[in-house]
């Protein structure tokens, strides 16, 4: 039960694509008062600067639009409640279990089994748009940087033939 809602927590970063330190996030959710609770994960969130939001939202089809494509949600299993992390693809939402299992559902079998709590999180967008300025920046500068290197050796290669 420990590594649970590590596991759960960690997948839901990694498939939002924010980056995390795994020893500092499982020792702030395992340390936090709260522990294992929605206030746990929401504290420990806060605590690395990641927006994020848990709500109790109403089980219907057009909530479930409104949602992201990747949560935390709370369903019915047949052991009760379970934390869980669910993806959305199309029409599709593939639940992963705290073990890293993964079912399959359709929206209709969803919402049978989704009691309407969940956790959802958000990527800094300053973060991503620095992301984006580095990554078209390098190879500009990379293609000057051959050019200028192409340049010196064509003045280089003049001035050899003249000499002799």
């Amino acid at each position: 039960m420990k590594q649970a809602l590590n596991n759960s927590v960690q997948r839901l970063l990694k498939n939002n694509s924010i980056s995390f330190d795994k020893e500092e996030l499982d020792f702030q959710i395992q340390s936090h008062p709260s522990y294992p609770s929605l206030h746990a994960i929401t504290g420990v969130l806060d605590y690395f600067n990641i927006e994020n939001i848990a709500a109790d939202v109403p089980v219907n089809n057009s909530t479930l639009i409104q949602l992201p494509d990747c949560f935390l949600a709370q369903i019915n299993t047949d052991k009760g409640k379970d934390l869980v992390v669910v993806q959305r693809s199309k029409l599709a939402y593939f639940v992963y279990d705290a073990n890293h299992k993964k079912e399959k559902y359709s929206e209709e079998k969803f919402l049978e089994i989704f009691t309407g709590i969940i956790v959802a999180v958000e990527k800094d967008e300053e973060k991503i748009v620095i992301e984006r300025k580095s990554n078209f920046i390098k190879p500009i500068i990379f293609s000057l940087l051959i050019g200028l290197m192409g340049i010196v050796l064509y003045q280089n290669t003049i001035h050899l033939y003249t000499l002799t």
